[in-house]
């Protein structure tokens, strides 16, 4: 199984997001998923209680597989 990673952007430019996401995807190797917001009130105004646990677990814990977040 390969490993997947997720990033999460705030750039209020989401068409040139949008662009580098293209080239990437023209490598033909995997480059990850993107998220992107528009803005910090943007990407704050998403997170339910739920989403704000996962979050403050994962802080400075580094990479965590899915299966370590279920948990």
């Amino acid at each position: 199984m390969n490993d997947r990673f997720l990033t999460i952007t705030l750039q209020p430019d989401w068409q040139a997001g949008l662009r580098a996401a293209a080239v990437a995807a023209q490598k033909g190797t995997y480059q990850g998923e993107v998220l992107n917001f528009e803005s910090p009130g943007h990407f704050f105004g998403m997170l339910t209680e739920k989403r704000w646990e996962l979050v403050r677990t994962a802080q400075g814990k580094g990479e965590l597989s899915v299966r370590e977040l279920a948990r």
